[in-house]
């Protein structure tokens, strides 16, 4: 074989290989029917147990105010736990209860957010979605999220970036013990696996 041609099929398996490897990367995760994907980087999927509301592992993603609960995929920071204490995650919901796009858009009466809100349009990925805030407390526990609603081929999907800890002293305002670039950190993982959601079909 000459030296020449020799090179070129190296430099063509040597391609192959590199496109096999970005199509099989475990870092990217695609929805069992097929329908979407996104990129979870080093985000740790959380498995539901055969007890509804049960998540394992249980250290990041079984927490006393749920980030997982309703998700058809759920991925946790393992990061945002080890070093602030804040159990934090990822997911992607159907909403099978909403069947309509207007509804699907609208503020759901189960979320707490003060002052109320009635969402924001954002774009992720050519798609539109309503963007809404979700707080809660609960015995010393703090909750945020943000909920990202959108209307996709007739069903009603949710991304959400959720996050919850513990006050350290009961009489600690949250912002006290977690602070804005703490949060910045703990959703910078999270808000990449966020921007690179795509639907497939």
């Amino acid at each position: 074989m000459k030296p020449r041609r020799a090179a070129a099929i190296g430099l063509f398996l040597c391609g192959l290989s590199t496109t096999l490897l970005a199509q099989t990367t475990p870092d990217s995760f695609t929805s069992p029917d097929g329908g979407f994907r996104f990129n979870a980087g080093a985000l740790i999927r959380c498995t539901e147990e055969a007890q509804r509301g049960v998540w394992d592992p249980q250290r990041y993603c079984f927490t006393y105010i749920p980030i997982c609960d309703g998700s058809l995929v759920c991925f946790a920071d393992q990061f945002a736990f080890e070093r602030f204490g804040v159990a934090a995650a990822f997911s992607v919901s159907e909403i099978t209860k909403v069947t309509a796009e207007k509804e699907c858009l609208s503020r759901s009466l189960d979320w707490t957010h003060e002052p109320p809100e009635n969402g924001e349009p954002v774009m992720i990925n050519h798609e539109r979605f309503q963007l809404f805030h979700t707080s809660e407390l609960g015995t010393g526990h703090v909750a945020e999220g943000r909920e990202y609603r959108t209307f996709h081929e007739g069903k009603c999907y949710e991304l959400s970036i959720r996050s919850t800890w513990s006050n350290q002293k009961a009489d600690d305002e949250p912002d006290k013990v977690i602070t804005r670039k703490d949060r910045e950190e703990v959703n910078a993982p999270l808000e990449r696996a966020l921007n690179s959601f795509s639907f497939l079909k």
